[in-house]
């Protein structure tokens, strides 16, 4: 059964859509809570990055609820998606840029200042692409007279830009903890602290998170691939199973707060942390002794 885009989902998909949409919310409104705390006790750059983003995502899995029902106004439904897009695209892209930051912490050898601005700078310009892309194609969507039949006739275009956006953050996200994990194995095996267990329970937990955040971005993109090769038209199931992948995005970001936040108090058990090394001569980030002074620890006044 086909619906059209302003139809109300039937019975039993609308209750397993609020179901999904319910778990969604609570996870993220949890997450939220966390990086606030940590936020209020400790205000950094990074801890203030965090926030913000579970915050946009938190504002965006509330904001899904209200579109996937469907508003009755169609111009509202185009003004709601706007502002949904916008919420989860920049949460998005502060979730891969603290990424980087954290990547930098465990970099490897070759991971040199260009590297790292060559990343933020394809980041930026995906995520730029992306949401000029979305947003002028729902702007111009409400151009144009509301046909009952297509009112939107723009969507292709915008979930192949959130596709490619998704798809860039999935392997931004796979081949960064793979990395990362590399690094830290190589760190374990080469380090003898006297915490060794705090230190073994820390790394287990660092790199179930890690493993967690990637699982989550593959079953979400898979939901999605699987959702839209089943047919352009809308279906119950399908707008079910888009509101499934929505709901893994708050369970990623749920291991993305664990994992973001146990790496450096992993490296800080192993003794060792980032600073700039004055005999590189292309400054760039390296791994060293931990200095008395941390200033990503110093609180703001």
């Amino acid at each position: 059964m086909s619906l059209s885009p302003t139809d109300p989902l039937p019975p039993p998909y609308d209750t397993a859509l609020l179901v999904l949409a319910i778990i969604a919310v609570v996870v993220q409104a949890c997450n939220c809570i966390y990086t606030c705390w940590r936020l209020c006790c400790q205000i950094t750059v990074f801890t203030l990055g965090l926030a913000i983003e579970q915050v946009l995502i938190l504002m965006f899995t509330i904001m899904n609820i209200c579109r996937a029902f469907r508003l009755s106004d169609i111009r509202y439904q185009q003004i709601l998606n706007i502002i949904t897009d916008g919420f989860f695209l920049v949460g998005i892209l502060i979730h891969v840029l603290l990424l980087l930051f954290r990547f930098r912490l465990v970099n490897q050898g070759w991971y040199s200042n260009f590297w790292d601005m060559l990343m933020i700078g394809l980041t930026l310009v995906v995520f730029t692409g992306t949401f000029a892309t979305v947003v002028t194609c729902e702007i111009y969507q409400r151009t144009l007279p509301i046909d009952s039949a297509d009112p939107y006739p723009l969507s292709s275009a915008i979930s192949i830009a959130n596709a490619v956006f998704a798809l860039y953050v999935l392997l931004a996200d796979t081949i960064l903890s793979s990395l990362t994990y590399i690094r830290l194995r190589k760190l374990k095996s080469g380090t003898r602290s006297e915490h060794f267990d705090d230190n073994n329970r820390l790394h287990i937990r660092t790199i179930s998170a890690m493993v967690g955040l990637v699982l989550m971005s593959w079953t979400a993109m898979i939901v999605y691939i699987f959702n839209t090769a089943s047919g352009v038209a809308e279906t119950p199931l399908s707008r079910v199973l888009i509101q499934a992948s929505y709901t893994t995005i708050s369970f990623h970001m749920t291991f993305a707060c664990v994992f973001l936040i146990s790496i450096k108090r992993l490296l800080k058990g192993y003794g060792i942390s980032v600073s700039r090394s004055a005999n590189d001569p292309y400054n760039t980030t390296s791994v060293v002794p931990e200095q008395p002074e941390d200033l990503e620890e110093q609180v703001a006044p």
